[in-house]
Protein backbone atom coordinates (compact mmCIF):
# COMPACT_ATOMS: atom_id res chain seq x y z
CA UNK A 1 0.00 0.00 0.00
CA UNK A 2 2.86 2.38 0.79
CA UNK A 3 4.48 1.82 -2.61
CA UNK A 4 1.17 2.49 -4.33
CA UNK A 5 0.79 5.75 -2.39
CA UNK A 6 4.27 6.81 -3.42
CA UNK A 7 3.53 6.01 -7.07
CA UNK A 8 0.38 8.10 -6.93
CA UNK A 9 2.21 10.96 -5.23
CA UNK A 10 5.02 10.88 -7.75
CA UNK A 11 2.60 10.94 -10.66
CA UNK A 12 0.65 13.78 -9.04
CA UNK A 13 3.82 15.80 -8.47
CA UNK A 14 4.79 15.23 -12.10
CA UNK A 15 1.39 16.31 -13.32
CA UNK A 16 1.38 19.51 -11.28
CA UNK A 17 4.95 20.27 -12.27
CA UNK A 18 3.83 20.34 -15.92
CA UNK A 19 1.75 23.46 -15.33
CA UNK A 20 3.65 26.02 -17.42
CA UNK A 21 4.33 29.64 -16.71
CA UNK A 22 3.54 32.23 -19.37
CA UNK A 23 7.17 32.40 -20.47
CA UNK A 24 7.39 28.60 -20.62
CA UNK A 25 4.31 28.39 -22.81
CA UNK A 26 5.55 31.01 -25.21
CA UNK A 27 9.00 29.46 -25.35
CA UNK A 28 7.40 26.11 -26.21
CA UNK A 29 5.57 27.79 -29.09
CA UNK A 30 8.81 29.17 -30.47
CA UNK A 31 10.60 25.83 -30.09
CA UNK A 32 7.75 24.03 -31.83
CA UNK A 33 7.61 26.44 -34.77
CA UNK A 34 11.37 26.42 -35.21
CA UNK A 35 11.41 22.62 -35.32
CA UNK A 36 8.51 22.53 -37.76
CA UNK A 37 10.03 25.05 -40.15
CA UNK A 38 6.73 25.48 -42.02
CA UNK A 39 3.38 27.20 -41.58
CA UNK A 40 1.31 25.40 -38.95
CA UNK A 41 -2.46 25.65 -38.35
CA UNK A 42 -3.21 27.55 -35.16
CA UNK A 43 -5.24 24.64 -33.78
CA UNK A 44 -2.24 22.34 -34.15
CA UNK A 45 0.05 24.79 -32.35
CA UNK A 46 -2.36 25.06 -29.42
CA UNK A 47 -2.63 21.29 -29.08
CA UNK A 48 1.05 20.45 -29.56
CA UNK A 49 2.39 23.13 -27.22
CA UNK A 50 -0.35 23.09 -24.57
CA UNK A 51 -0.54 26.86 -24.84
CA UNK A 52 -3.31 29.46 -25.12
CA UNK A 53 -4.50 31.73 -27.90
CA UNK A 54 -3.58 34.76 -25.74
CA UNK A 55 0.04 33.63 -25.85
CA UNK A 56 -0.04 33.49 -29.64
CA UNK A 57 -1.65 36.93 -29.80
CA UNK A 58 1.08 38.31 -27.54
CA UNK A 59 3.84 36.79 -29.68
CA UNK A 60 2.17 38.22 -32.78
CA UNK A 61 1.89 41.67 -31.21
CA UNK A 62 5.61 41.52 -30.43
CA UNK A 63 6.44 40.72 -34.05
CA UNK A 64 7.82 37.29 -33.16
CA UNK A 65 5.23 35.28 -35.08
CA UNK A 66 2.59 36.30 -37.60
CA UNK A 67 -0.86 35.05 -38.45
CA UNK A 68 -2.00 34.50 -41.99
CA UNK A 69 -4.80 32.91 -43.96
CA UNK A 70 -4.46 30.15 -46.51
CA UNK A 71 -7.18 28.31 -48.36
CA UNK A 72 -7.40 24.61 -47.53
CA UNK A 73 -9.32 22.52 -50.02
CA UNK A 74 -11.67 19.83 -48.81
CA UNK A 75 -9.37 17.07 -49.94
CA UNK A 76 -10.72 13.74 -51.18
CA UNK A 77 -7.28 12.53 -52.12
CA UNK A 78 -5.28 9.64 -50.76
CA UNK A 79 -1.64 9.45 -49.80
CA UNK A 80 0.30 7.30 -52.21
CA UNK A 81 3.18 5.11 -51.14
CA UNK A 82 6.66 5.69 -52.57
CA UNK A 83 6.53 2.28 -54.25
CA UNK A 84 3.45 3.30 -56.23
CA UNK A 85 4.93 6.64 -57.19
CA UNK A 86 8.11 5.07 -58.54
CA UNK A 87 6.85 1.81 -60.06
CA UNK A 88 8.35 1.33 -63.54
CA UNK A 89 5.96 0.37 -66.33
CA UNK A 90 6.92 -1.58 -69.44
CA UNK A 91 4.43 -1.22 -72.28
CA UNK A 92 3.43 -3.99 -74.62
CA UNK A 93 3.52 -3.36 -78.36
CA UNK A 94 -0.29 -3.16 -78.42
CA UNK A 95 -0.34 -0.60 -75.63
CA UNK A 96 2.30 1.49 -77.41
CA UNK A 97 0.30 1.37 -80.64
CA UNK A 98 -2.90 2.41 -78.86
CA UNK A 99 -1.18 5.35 -77.13
CA UNK A 100 0.33 6.45 -80.43
CA UNK A 101 -3.09 6.36 -82.10
CA UNK A 102 -4.77 8.32 -79.30
CA UNK A 103 -2.09 10.98 -78.86
CA UNK A 104 -1.79 11.66 -82.60
CA UNK A 105 -5.15 13.39 -82.34
CA UNK A 106 -3.79 15.78 -79.72
CA UNK A 107 -1.59 17.40 -82.37
CA UNK A 108 -4.43 18.18 -84.76
CA UNK A 109 -6.04 21.59 -85.12
CA UNK A 110 -9.49 20.03 -85.59
CA UNK A 111 -11.27 17.78 -83.08
CA UNK A 112 -10.04 14.21 -83.63
CA UNK A 113 -12.29 11.25 -84.26
CA UNK A 114 -13.10 9.09 -81.23
CA UNK A 115 -10.85 6.07 -80.67
CA UNK A 116 -12.36 2.83 -79.40
CA UNK A 117 -9.96 0.96 -77.14
CA UNK A 118 -10.76 -2.72 -76.71
CA UNK A 119 -9.17 -4.98 -74.13
CA UNK A 120 -10.23 -7.62 -71.66
CA UNK A 121 -9.89 -7.03 -67.91
CA UNK A 122 -6.23 -6.92 -66.93
CA UNK A 123 -4.97 -6.14 -70.44
CA UNK A 124 -3.51 -2.77 -69.41
CA UNK A 125 -6.11 -0.26 -70.57
CA UNK A 126 -5.55 1.92 -67.49
CA UNK A 127 -1.89 2.38 -68.36
CA UNK A 128 -2.94 3.47 -71.84
CA UNK A 129 -5.28 6.00 -70.24
CA UNK A 130 -2.53 7.30 -67.96
CA UNK A 131 0.13 7.72 -70.64
CA UNK A 132 -2.37 9.31 -73.03
CA UNK A 133 -3.33 11.72 -70.26
CA UNK A 134 0.35 12.50 -69.67
CA UNK A 135 0.70 13.42 -73.34
CA UNK A 136 -2.31 15.74 -73.09
CA UNK A 137 -0.92 17.40 -69.96
CA UNK A 138 2.44 17.93 -71.66
CA UNK A 139 0.63 20.04 -74.25
CA UNK A 140 -1.04 22.16 -71.59
CA UNK A 141 -4.38 20.39 -71.87
CA UNK A 142 -6.78 19.05 -69.25
CA UNK A 143 -8.24 15.55 -69.14
CA UNK A 144 -11.68 14.24 -68.18
CA UNK A 145 -11.96 10.56 -67.20
CA UNK A 146 -15.49 9.17 -67.05
CA UNK A 147 -16.37 6.00 -65.17
CA UNK A 148 -19.74 4.23 -65.36
CA UNK A 149 -20.40 4.04 -61.61
CA UNK A 150 -19.32 6.02 -58.55
CA UNK A 151 -18.19 2.77 -56.91
CA UNK A 152 -15.67 2.25 -59.73
CA UNK A 153 -14.01 5.64 -59.19
CA UNK A 154 -11.29 4.40 -56.77
CA UNK A 155 -9.86 1.78 -59.12
CA UNK A 156 -9.19 4.53 -61.69
CA UNK A 157 -8.45 7.26 -59.14
CA UNK A 158 -5.60 5.52 -57.31
CA UNK A 159 -3.32 4.89 -60.33
CA UNK A 160 -3.96 8.41 -61.67
CA UNK A 161 -3.21 10.02 -58.31
CA UNK A 162 -0.05 7.97 -57.94
CA UNK A 163 1.19 9.18 -61.34
CA UNK A 164 -0.11 12.77 -61.12
CA UNK A 165 -0.11 13.71 -57.41
CA UNK A 166 -1.95 16.92 -56.62
CA UNK A 167 -3.36 17.32 -60.15
CA UNK A 168 -6.38 15.00 -59.93
CA UNK A 169 -9.88 16.00 -58.83
CA UNK A 170 -12.93 13.83 -58.22
CA UNK A 171 -16.53 14.84 -58.88
CA UNK A 172 -19.62 12.79 -58.03
CA UNK A 173 -22.83 12.97 -56.00
CA UNK A 174 -21.47 11.08 -52.98
CA UNK A 175 -19.10 13.96 -52.18
CA UNK A 176 -20.28 16.81 -50.00
CA UNK A 177 -21.50 19.97 -51.70
CA UNK A 178 -18.32 21.72 -50.56
CA UNK A 179 -16.08 19.00 -51.99
CA UNK A 180 -17.90 19.14 -55.32
CA UNK A 181 -17.59 22.92 -55.34
CA UNK A 182 -13.85 22.75 -54.69
CA UNK A 183 -13.38 20.27 -57.55
CA UNK A 184 -15.58 22.36 -59.88
CA UNK A 185 -13.60 25.52 -59.07
CA UNK A 186 -10.16 23.88 -59.23
CA UNK A 187 -11.04 22.36 -62.59
CA UNK A 188 -12.16 25.73 -63.90
CA UNK A 189 -9.00 27.42 -62.60
CA UNK A 190 -6.70 24.66 -63.97
CA UNK A 191 -5.46 23.73 -60.51
CA UNK A 192 -6.77 20.25 -61.22
CA UNK A 193 -5.56 19.08 -64.60
CA UNK A 194 -7.46 15.77 -64.50
CA UNK A 195 -11.06 15.24 -63.38
CA UNK A 196 -12.39 11.74 -62.66
CA UNK A 197 -16.02 10.83 -62.09
CA UNK A 198 -19.28 9.45 -63.50
CA UNK A 199 -21.47 11.20 -66.06
CA UNK A 200 -22.16 14.20 -63.77
CA UNK A 201 -18.47 15.19 -64.00
CA UNK A 202 -19.20 16.44 -67.52
CA UNK A 203 -20.47 19.54 -65.69
CA UNK A 204 -16.98 20.52 -64.50
CA UNK A 205 -15.89 23.48 -66.68
CA UNK A 206 -12.48 22.51 -68.07
CA UNK A 207 -11.31 25.44 -70.14
CA UNK A 208 -8.43 23.58 -71.83
CA UNK A 209 -10.00 20.16 -72.29
CA UNK A 210 -7.81 18.09 -74.61
CA UNK A 211 -8.80 14.48 -73.93
CA UNK A 212 -11.90 12.67 -72.69
CA UNK A 213 -11.56 9.04 -71.61
CA UNK A 214 -14.78 7.05 -71.22
CA UNK A 215 -13.98 3.85 -69.37
CA UNK A 216 -16.26 0.89 -70.14
CA UNK A 217 -18.21 3.01 -72.61
CA UNK A 218 -20.67 0.18 -73.34
CA UNK A 219 -22.21 0.37 -69.85
CA UNK A 220 -25.89 1.38 -69.64
CA UNK A 221 -25.21 3.60 -66.62
CA UNK A 222 -23.83 6.26 -68.97
CA UNK A 223 -27.47 6.93 -69.93
CA UNK A 224 -29.23 9.32 -67.58
CA UNK A 225 -32.87 8.27 -67.70
CA UNK A 226 -34.13 8.84 -64.15
CA UNK A 227 -34.10 12.66 -64.16
CA UNK A 228 -33.96 15.63 -66.51
CA UNK A 229 -31.89 16.25 -68.54
CA UNK A 230 -31.97 12.82 -70.19
CA UNK A 231 -28.75 12.19 -72.06
CA UNK A 232 -26.00 9.75 -72.94
CA UNK A 233 -22.68 10.70 -71.38
CA UNK A 234 -20.87 8.86 -74.17
CA UNK A 235 -22.53 10.92 -76.91
CA UNK A 236 -22.16 14.08 -74.83
CA UNK A 237 -18.42 13.39 -74.50
CA UNK A 238 -18.09 12.93 -78.27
Amino acid sequence: GLSEDRTWAESADYRFSRVKTVSDRRRSVMDFLLRAGVDIPVSDVLVQTDTKINDLNALSAGGIICFGEREVLRNHQHTMTESLLSSPVTLTSQQSEAIREITTGLCQDVPPDPVLLYGVTGSGKTEVYIQSAAAALSKGKQVLVLVPEISLTPQILYPFESRFPGLVGVYHSKLSEGERYDTWRCGRDRQYRIIIGPRSSLAVPLSDLGLIIVDECHEDSYYQTESVPYFSAVYAAV
